[in-house]
């Protein structure tokens, strides 16, 4: 499966620490592999009807994505609440 990038997640990604980008590209490759890799604990986020998505990095790290039949577009990366698009 293919992966995108936006731009938001490029602006998250740059900001985080060297050893978290490095965790945040692993997380990355095996979403590509197997998204149901249970490292990932990926769910669907609210609300539903969206194809909006959160995945586990660390434990105090998530990110997002949209899921399309032949892509993942990353949307966002940081910490738990922050990654998930929350205040």
């Amino acid at each position: 499966m293919k992966i995108t990038r936006s731009f938001a997640f490029l602006r998250d990604y740059a900001r985080l620490s060297t050893t978290m980008q490095k965790r945040t590209d692993k997380t990355a490759r095996i979403m590509r592999e197997d998204m149901h890799h249970p490292s990932l604990r990926a769910k669907k986020m609210e609300p539903k009807k969206l194809n909006i998505w959160g995945a586990r990095v660390t434990k105090g790290y998530r990110m997002t994505f949209l899921m399309t039949k032949h892509e993942i577009i990353l949307l966002g990366v940081g910490p738990h609440n922050r990654g998930l698009g929350k205040k």
